[in-house]
């Protein structure tokens, strides 16, 4: 039985999705009320299923009648930035304009399972070549149609379908207990913060965050300690990180050209993100080994500065809990994708406050328990990598050949 080589165009429909107007609220169902699931590349990339039914945002009746809608069971697949995630529809939604639908022109000739299985194999940053953009690699439509598919007969394509099932099923239930494990390191990880932090002893007493920190401190100040040609740090919104104590900044400016523009902080100042998705990310860190004990960086950052009456560890800790994202998340205002925490709601933030030594205590502990759950985390990571590996493997000898065995 012999393969033959076809183009995407010749057994596809493609179709690509658009975004309406970011600031036109006619356009958004931020409620979630009218069932208009749009997906973006985030909901690709953060969905481990084959199939995808839902999504962070939605639109409004009026957003959805400005395109057509992807049908259910349509093969779906990121080709902009993030290339080849791929899923099935469960239901009919719409996407964005990084995502191409393929919709199936003649079922005999081709198995959308199969078209699923080949486009996961290939290469996509060989495939992507030069088209090198500011954000990442990309293709276009035009290079997807001419995308080179080699085709067996139905027959085959049903054989290697059915055999990748029955060996990616072994595999996904070993990486589905895989990721039980990170969800269960997770929880002890947020307990063990809870019931470190939330007072039992009751001779601490409860405060709100701005009484023990100064929320964006004044950065006029730092003209009394550095000159216009002095050097500062500077650390972009991608050097702050999640579940890392001490960011890296890896750039430095002279004072003049960061002053006008950026947020300032010294070292042992707390960084929090507040827009999305950056906040609900977890993005947070305590500032140091800065370049004369000076930093400017995101004008997306609020600064906490501690008093004598608390660590900056302490308060990172604080901080890190999933409660305070989740309740500062139902604060969020602005425009979709746009949307920031108010500082307010960091500065009424209540928290416990012991002794300067219980919190010494509290940090130590906290960090010995956050390297064990590193490790955890790791050895679960390169189980997951050692899976996805295999899948890799096995899917590469099923497609090698273009011709039957």
């Amino acid at each position: 039985m012999t393969w033959k080589t076809v183009s995407l165009s010749d057994v596809c429909n493609v179709s690509i999705g658009k975004t309406p107007p970011r600031g036109d609220k006619l356009y958004w169902d931020e409620e979630k009320i009218k069932n208009n699931v749009w997906l973006s590349i985030a909901d690709l990339s953060s969905s481990n299923d084959k199939y995808i039914s839902d999504s962070k945002e939605y639109l409004s009746n009026e957003g959805a009648s400005l395109f057509k809608s992807v049908p259910k069971n349509t093969l779906i697949m990121s080709f902009k930035l993030s290339i080849g995630k791929l899923a099935f529809t469960k239901c009919e939604l719409r996407t964005n304009e990084a995502i191409a639908a393929l919709s199936i022109l003649d079922e005999s000739l081709i198995l959308k399972e199969f078209l699923y299985y080949y486009l996961s194999s290939l290469n996509w940053d060989v495939l992507a070549g030069h088209d090198q953009k500011v954000k990442g690699k990309t293709l276009n439509k035009k290079k997807l149609n001419a995308l080179e598919i080699t085709l067996p007969p139905l027959a085959e394509q049903e054989r290697i379908v059915a055999r990748l099932d029955a060996t990616f099923s072994e595999i996904d239930e070993a990486i589905n207990k895989a990721e039980a494990k990170e969800t269960e390191v997770q929880k002890l990880k947020t307990s063990l913060l809870s019931s470190s932090l939330n007072g039992d002893d009751l001779m601490w007493k409860k405060v709100k965050i701005s009484d023990v920190c100064q929320i964006q401190p004044k950065k006029a100040q730092v003209k009394s300690k550095l000159k216009d040609s002095d050097e500062v740090s500077f650390m972009p919104m991608k050097d702050l990180g999640i579940q890392s104590i001490y960011p890296k900044s890896t750039q430095i400016k002279k004072l003049e050209k960061v002053y006008n523009s950026y947020t300032y902080f010294e070292d042992n100042d707390i960084l929090l993100a507040k827009i999305t998705p950056c906040f609900e990310n977890g993005k947070l860190g305590i500032a140091s080994n800065l370049i004369n004990g000076v930093g400017f960086g995101s004008s997306e950052y609020i600064v906490l500065r501690c008093s004598e009456e608390v660590i900056p560890q302490y308060i990172y800790f604080c901080l890190n809990q999933p409660s305070f994202r989740i309740i500062g998340e139902n604060q969020m205002s602005g425009a979709v994708g746009h949307k920031r925490v108010p500082i307010e709601y960091v500065e009424n933030t209540k928290i416990y406050l012991p002794p300067i030594a219980h919190q010494e205590r509290i940090v130590a502990k906290l960090d010995a328990a956050n390297i064990e759950f590193r490790n955890a985390n790791e050895s679960i990571a390169k189980s997951k990598a050692n899976y996805l590996a295999l899948k890799a493997v096995i899917l590469a000898q099923e497609l090698q050949s273009k011709e039957a065995a």
